[in-house]
């Protein structure tokens, strides 16, 4: 497999349900009428995007040489009400906290990984 190939292996349980396999880790899905204890892969498009623009703004902030103490992000989204109800809107708010951590450096870091 090539070294940038990821592949998930997704297996129907039952109903909407389905038990994914990525790297030999296992999550549960299932749809939002039916939720218990998985997740919705809505729900998971929001944590991926946040995840990833976490890790770019983590490390474009090291790379700037800006120590922080707290990064935080909360992520909501609003779905569309009719089919298909992909999100018409997502809100991304970035919450930081160090010494002499630098607003221009922080817009930076952000506005490249939403950029890039």
């Amino acid at each position: 497999m090539n070294g940038n190939q990821v592949s998930a292996e997704l297996h129907h349980s039952e109903g909407l349900k389905f038990s994914v396999v990525v790297g030999g880790r296992r999550i549960q899905l299932d749809s939002a009428d039916k939720m218990g204890q998985a997740f919705t892969p809505m729900e998971l498009f929001l944590v991926a995007l946040a995840g990833c623009t976490a890790m770019d703004v983590e490390w474009i902030m090291e790379s700037q040489r800006q120590k922080l103490d707290r990064f935080d992000i909360v992520i909501s989204g609003t779905r569309r009400e009719e089919d298909p109800k992909y999100y018409d809107k997502i809100n991304i708010r970035y919450s930081f906290a160090g010494d002499d951590v630098r607003k221009d450096a922080v817009e930076r870091a952000i506005r490249l990984s939403q950029e890039k």
